[in-house]
């Protein structure tokens, strides 16, 4: 549509120019200013423009793909001239312009394969040993519904918190569409698994010591008598 313009206002001032033998510097000179000051005013929407053909030539994505959004998972529902659109779990419709899209590092969940990994993170009570805890993870991640037996689940040690050691689990999906109930059954199995086992998911924990100010001795006679002592009067 952009070259089919061009080729048109071209061609337009070639038979002003060329058959009528009207003079087109005018025309050119006046059409370059009323072009610059559109587009001083339409930097934005020409900017979206711009990155959407990018984005057409480049295909980062495509409709039916899943994107992480500033921490959103969203399915593209549509790519048009100034926007992409997109649809999260909730059926809520996200209408991004193709600027920031263009701009911003994009998460494809859906390639080059739709089965990609996630991972979760769960903290347990320092007194659980690691491996036990790890073989409850991966057995309560491989019985919910939607994560993939192969590759199978993984469970490490991620980091020792103030309050629990946290263990992140790694589940393989194929349906983004499901990732709030897969995750969800993920956690309801990881709580009973535990419970059966004996494991504690511990709360945060904070110890607070509290000092108290000894109170002040009163003061002695002779702490009264020396201040006066320095008056020459009271010697």
């Amino acid at each position: 549509d952009l070259v089919a313009l061009v080729v048109f206002v071209v061609a337009v001032l070639a038979v002003i120019g060329g058959i009528y033998g009207k003079p087109i510097q005018g025309a050119i000179l006046g059409s370059t200013v009323v072009l610059g000051v559109i587009g001083f005013a339409m930097q934005d929407l020409l900017g979206n423009i711009i990155a959407g053909i990018a984005l057409e030539i480049g295909k980062p994505f495509k409709p039916g793909d899943w994107l992480m959004v500033e921490g959103r998972r969203a399915e593209v529902i549509e790519v048009n001239w100034r926007s992409t659109r997109l649809r999260n779990n909730d059926d809520v419709y996200i209408d991004v312009p193709n600027k920031t899209i263009a701009g911003s590092i994009i998460v494809n969940l859906n390639f080059p394969t739709r089965q990609h990994a996630v991972r979760l993170t769960i903290g347990f009570d320092y007194g659980a040993p690691p491996n036990f805890v790890k073989d409850c993870l991966v057995h309560a991640t491989a019985r919910a519904p939607g994560v993939l037996s192969a590759p199978p689940p993984k469970a490490f040690l991620k980091d020792f918190a103030d309050s629990a050691i946290l263990y992140e689990i790694k589940f393989w999906l194929e349906d983004e569409l499901r990732f709030n109930d897969i995750a969800d059954a993920i956690r309801t199995n990881v709580w009973y698994e535990a419970q059966r086992r004996g494991l504690r998911i511990p709360f945060p924990i904070r110890t607070v010591h509290i000092e108290r100010a000894r109170p002040a001795a009163p003061p002695t006679l002779e702490d009264i008598r020396s201040p006066t002592q320095m008056q020459p009067f009271f010697e």
